[in-house]
């Protein structure tokens, strides 16, 4: 070997071990969460050795935590050009190719991902469910999602949940209904959730479920509001559980004496109860407060 091949050897490898040098510095900045630094410290590993993806794969993730999403596209697009075969490069540009809102991209790019086997795994169908829906193309997103449930991986609470909001998108209640329960199968703290699938409930005329979902909303509440009982005593109602109806309408009132709807539906409850006597002093009130509806049936019904 001639002695100027050694030298432009031991050059080129010098230059490659500093490069993965700086590489893995730049690697503890970032799982120490110092992006600046790490971004640094990967531009040095390019400079060093330009041919290393593992390089604009960090660059890129460090480029998108600081809302860069151009730069971190044109780096996870140098990774897929570097190594055609890298999964995760894929998967990466998909996600920088959302943010700069090139679903066609990443939905393309999410596919490769998939077929390349990335590591993030079912992450890839969900994140491709959400370009589908993005470009309208519903049937596609909901057999993503089905695929992610079929999995039962870490991502099967968002997955129902998204799938459920497309459901709701598309008007399948019903369907909608059975993800959420779901969601809140998987995380029993999420009040809103369970307070939204009671209303989901009432809506298809579930009057059961909305109770349940309603009360259950309510018992992890340490002081639920008025209108929250107002609500559970429309649902009472259409139960024809006409006490406990008048019960929740009664707390209310408690709450918020000047509520006029509280007193109409009051007295709408002991009518139905058959105390037209206690309804008619409801009414007149709820009129006194203002209610229209009130005024036309103190007419018709109160002497």
């Amino acid at each position: 070997m001639s002695r100027l091949l050694f030298c432009v050897l031991f050059l080129l490898n010098f230059q490659l071990a500093v490069g993965q040098s700086f590489l893995e510095l730049g690697v503890n900045s970032f799982n120490e969460g110092d992006f600046k630094q790490a971004s640094r410290w990967f531009d040095w590993a390019i400079k060093a050795d330009s041919t290393n993806p593992t390089c604009y794969l960090y660059r890129g993730q460090v480029k998108r935590s600081q809302n860069d999403f151009q730069a971190a596209f044109s780096d996870f697009k140098k990774v897929v050009e570097l190594s055609p075969k890298n999964g995760d490069g894929f998967f990466w540009m998909a996600l920088a190719a959302i943010n700069i809102g090139d679903y066609a991209t990443s939905k393309d790019a999410n596919t490769k991902a998939i077929e390349l086997g990335s590591s993030l795994g079912s992450q890839a169908y969900l994140n491709r469910a959400q370009t589908f829906i993005r470009l309208g193309m519903n049937k596609q997103a909901l057999a993503d999602f089905d695929t992610v449930i079929a999995l039962k991986d870490q991502n099967l609470m968002n997955t129902y949940f998204s799938r459920a909001e497309l459901y709701m998108r598309l008007d399948d209640k019903r369907s909608a209904l059975s993800d959420y329960k779901k969601v809140v199968e998987l995380n029993p703290v999420n009040v809103q959730l369970t307070w939204d699938i009671g209303r989901v409930s009432y809506e298809i005329e579930e009057y059961v479920d909305a109770l349940t979902y309603y009360s259950r909303a309510m018992e992890k509440q340490e002081n639920p509001e008025a209108q929250l009982f107002l609500i559970r005593g429309e649902v009472f109602e259409k139960l024809k559980n006409y006490e406990a109806a008048i019960e929740d309408y009664t707390r209310v009132i408690e709450m918020n004496p000047n509520l006029a709807e509280a007193h109409y539906s009051r007295g709408q409850a002991r009518a139905r109860a058959g105390d037209s006597k206690s309804a008619c002093i409801d009414w007149k009130k709820a009129a006194e407060l203002g209610h229209e509806e009130a005024k036309g049936v103190i007419v018709y019904n109160c002497k």
